[in-house]
């Protein structure tokens, strides 16, 4: 759809792209524009996308899940590259917004992930925390298992504590992710946002 809108000559530069569960694999290219539709095609239908849906045969029994979270974690990481997260950083201090959605399983709640702030970061521990927010994103119940992702205190790396949380797709609490109005609101007078959440 976004590629064909590029054709048409009539996709506009979005202000604030969300993404929920499939959508969140399709939000960054929908954030960083027409420039990116090759690589999203490429991310869709190339060879990578084809194994995710890889079977677990007998050990489906043994599993949670219908599929394992291999092979979408590797499409991830093939596609969000250094430059990608250059490029959002770069829309991100430039106002615009891109975020995700994710349902933290302990608590049951939404959490909203501020992918850019994120990026803004520019250090490896970034990098994968903006990876495996998308798996975890796009971790349907059942047929992918759930995400950990590592939630680091002010403290980590100088004797603090690492914190784990499991993640699974932001359409379990929050099926169609419209942001409020108070947060863009707050995010249009603040500036940027909270690193990682909001």
């Amino acid at each position: 759809m976004l590629v064909g809108w590029t054709k048409r000559g009539e996709r506009p530069e979005f202000d604030i792209v969300t993404g929920v569960s499939t959508g969140a694999l399709t939000a960054p290219f929908a954030f960083l524009g027409p420039s990116w539709d090759d690589r999203l095609t490429q991310a869709y239908t190339g060879q990578a996308a084809g194994q995710i849906l890889k079977s677990r045969g007998l050990g489906l029994l043994f599993h949670p899940s219908f599929y394992g979270a291999d092979e979408l974690h590797r499409l991830v990481v093939s596609y969000v590259t250094d430059d990608m997260l250059r490029a959002i950083a770069v829309e991100h201090r430039r106002g615009r917004r891109l975020l995700i959605a994710t349902t933290n399983l302990d608590t049951e709640q939404t959490v909203i992930w501020d992918m850019g702030a994120i990026a803004s970061r520019g250090d490896a521990a970034s990098r994968k925390l903006f990876e495996d927010v998308l798996v975890a994103s796009t971790s349907i119940t059942g047929v992918f298992p759930p995400a950990l992702i590592q939630i680091d205190g002010p403290n980590s790396g100088k004797g603090g504590r690492h914190l784990s949380e499991m993640h699974v797709d932001g359409g379990v609490t929050i099926p169609f992710f419209v942001a409020p109005e108070s947060l863009l609101l707050w995010t249009a007078e603040k500036g940027m946002a909270r690193p990682g959440r909001l």
